[in-house]
Order: C-alpha cells, then sequence, then structure tokens
C-alpha cells in the first residue's frame, strides 16, 4: 500500500469543504498529497468556490506529478511550480492565500516531506503515531504559496506509512488514536 497524506478536518459542520487528497504513482516513486483551500468557516455561499479551488488545484497538482521526471525530489518539485504557476483566480476567493498543504514523497532511496500552513505534522509507522517536527521547524510554515520554493524533510525510505497534518488554524493536537482517522475523513 502507498503511503498517504492527510489532513485533519474542521470541527464543524462541514469539516472538509475545500479539501483534496491525491496519489501518483511513478515508476519507483511516488508522491500523497493532502490539501484544502476556503479555511475554517466556511458559510453555504462559500462552498461551491470551496469546491471548485479544490478540484481545479487538484487537477493541477495531477498533471504536474504526472508529468515530472521520477524521484521524490523532482515529484515534489513539480508540485510546488504548478502550485506557483497557477493562476490566483483558480485558487480560490483568497487567490491562494488560506493554502494549507502537506506532501511525502518517496522512491528507494528514501522519503522527504514538505507543506505549508501547518501548526503541527506527526508521522505514522508501524511503531505508532508521534510528531514529526517540533514547533518552530520551517515545515510548520504559514498558509498560502509559498514565495520560494519551500524545504524538504528528508527520510529513510520506507520510514513513514503516512503523514498528518493540522492545519494552522486548529489546534496543533493529535486525536485520540481512536479518532484520528475519522478526524482526516479516512473510512475504512
Amino acid at each position: 500500500m502507498a503511503p498517504s497524506a492527510l489532513l485533519l478536518g474542521d470541527p464543524e459542520r462541514l469539516p472538509f469543504a475545500g479539501h483534496l487528497r491525491l496519489v501518483g504513482l511513478r515508476q519507483d516513486a511516488g508522491i500523497a498529497v493532502a490539501a484544502r483551500l476556503g479555511v475554517g468557516g466556511l458559510d453555504d455561499a462559500a462552498l461551491v468556490p470551496a469546491f471548485r479551488a479544490a478540484r481545479a488545484l487538484e487537477a493541477r497538482l495531477e498533471r504536474a506529478t504526472a508529468g515530472a521526471e521520477p524521484g521524490r525530489h523532482a515529484l515534489l518539485h513539480a508540485l510546488w511550480q504548478a502550485l506557483a504557476e497557477a493562476p490566483a483566480a483558480e485558487l480560490g476567493p483568497s487567490a491562494g492565500g488560506d493554502l494549507c498543504l502537506l506532501a511525502l514523497a518517496w522512491d528507494a532511496q528514501g522519503q522527504g516531506v514538505a507543506g505549508v500552513g501547518l501548526g503541527a505534522v506527526w508521522g505514522r509507522s508501524a511503531a505508532g503515531v508521534a510528531p514529526l517536527v517540533a514547533p518552530g521547524h520551517p515545515l510548520l510554515a504559514p498558509p498560502g504559496r509559498p514565495a520560494s520554493l519551500p524545504g524538504v524533510l528528508d527520510l529513510d525510505a520506507g520510514t513513514l506509512l503516512s503523514v498528518i497534518g493540522a492545519p494552522s488554524h486548529l489546534p496543533a493536537a493529535l486525536p485520540s488514536l481512536s479518532e484520528l482517522d475519522r478526524r482526516c475523513g479516512v473510512r475504512s
């Protein structure tokens, strides 16, 4: 099974409005992405724009990663390049200023984690779930399209089964393990 990237949903009526999730598999490499636009407090009038922005971004990222050279760094570079080239109007009413994104890319040599708009990031491995970075780490960048190419947290191959992020507008607290998948929209 391919590794995954997950974001916690809001504790509101529509927890996953504006969310997207994708997995792109390449020969000996892959990328998993979880993102959202239209963060927090979405009223009914904002649902359609958030949905459209998420679908447009999802399609853009799928095309970019499908056409990328293999390798975790090339996949992440293609993702950030596609995001940088996206027209502001395509990224919702905030023009992408509210973007939260978490990506996990892998190849035979290792795994790479990158993101923006995150208040906390946890890694799930065979040993359980644990914080991946401490507060203040560059991975916990503010929301929005990054002004420059974000860094990558490189890990050994096969280290993580998934990464889980808390968007920066939510408390940076890990839900109980019994609630974690439900809070990320995972149905078993």
